[in-house]
């Protein structure tokens, strides 16, 4: 335990001494030439090729914070995240403006993000996985142009990560898949679409893994957090149990397709603590 206790207060002592950056943004159109469909953003940076169009907002470590901006100098890994259901990436602007600051080239797909028609978990989980390789190939890309200042400063290192829909979805794109570095998620809901499910993909996890749920989360309580937890093949892997939190406190509290499902807090003060409380875990993790 004091062990434990040592590293934790290493890890958290480093990142309080890490230096942070101004946080830059992209909107970027991944392909992936092997399927079909997906969302485009318009306006946004078209990777040249056909086939599915994975619209991808990108938050990074920049020389100025802004839009297009130059990515700071330095190596950063690649953080890939997964919205919850019916929800967008924006509900996550504390989680990833947080990260990118801290060094981190953050990827989120704005995919299956509809209610009607439903989601595709199997097309998600394919993204999120695509989006892990496709991040680390921004080390070194050429065309266009507009990505160059990624050139050599991507660590060629990749994470997955999600909220519930997302976070069931990270073990779809993680199973089997050795070139990712690790998994970290929140609240995980069960996804299965044409017998693709997150239970079965976390069985064919290998790389470590954190997932972090929420103590009064009735959406995806502690029986789906096991079903996903106890048949992972990593042999490391933690989940932590976060005080007080609901299904929707993870990210900013915002989403109002969520909160249908369960509420969330209704105020600034409270999502802040509960967003030190898991970033707490995260953080270190990473």
């Amino acid at each position: 335990m004091k062990k434990i206790l040592l590293y934790i207060a290493t890890c958290l002592t480093l990142l309080s001494q890490a230096q942070t950056y101004p946080v830059g943004h992209m909107s970027i159109n991944f392909k992936d030439a092997s399927r079909t469909g997906g969302f485009s953003i318009s306006g946004g940076i078209v990777i040249p090729g056909t086939g599915r169009n994975i619209g991808t907002e990108v938050y990074y470590p920049a020389t100025v914070a802004g839009n297009n901006t130059a990515v700071a100098n330095g190596q950063f890994p690649i953080v890939v995240f997964g919205h919850g259901f019916a929800m967008t990436w924006d509900s996550y602007d504390n989680i990833y403006n947080r990260l990118a600051s801290l060094g981190y080239i953050v990827l989120l797909p704005r995919t299956e993000s509809s209610i009607f028609p439903t989601p595709n978990h199997a097309d998600f989980g394919a993204d999120l996985k695509l989006l892990a390789s496709q991040g680390l190939l921004l080390n070194s890309i050429s065309t266009p142009t507009a990505l160059a200042s990624f050139n050599g400063k991507v660590l060629q290192k990749s994470a997955i990560g999600g909220h519930s829909m997302g976070a069931g979805c990270s073990f779809i794109a993680a199973q089997n898949n050795t070139t990712v570095t690790c998994v970290f998620n929140l609240a995980a809901a069960t996804s299965n679409t044409a017998g693709i499910s997150s239970i079965a993909g976390a069985s064919l996890v290998t790389v470590p893994l954190l997932m972090i749920s929420g103590e009064k989360d009735n959406v995806a309580d502690s029986t789906v957090q096991n079903s996903h937890y106890t048949p992972t093949a990593s042999s490391i892997k933690f989940h932590s149990i976060i005080k007080d939190v609901t299904h929707c406190d993870f990210g900013n509290g915002t989403s109002g397709t969520c909160t249908i499902g369960q509420a969330a807090c209704n105020t600034a003060s409270c999502n802040t603590i509960y967003f030190n409380r898991y970033m707490t875990y995260v953080e270190p993790f990473l």
